[in-house]
């Protein structure tokens, strides 16, 4: 996941926030209970690299 970042846990009580340099950018403070369920609406998942056996590129032809 992109972002948030980091989670931090006090109690029932999540915080989730990112961190760029000497920033910290809380994003939400939610209860436990709701946490999945906001992350899967508000959470950034980051971009899978390509795995090795997928060709990124198109190679050129072996006829060419």
């Amino acid at each position: 996941m992109e972002s948030p970042q980091y989670r931090l846990r006090v109690d029932n009580i999540r915080v989730f926030y990112d961190v760029t340099g000497d920033d910290v950018e809380v994003i939400a403070v939610i209860d436990k209970a709701a946490a999945a369920a906001w992350l899967a609406c508000e959470g950034i998942l980051a971009e899978e690299p390509p795995r090795p056996d997928e060709h990124t590129e198109e190679e050129p032809d072996a006829n060419d």
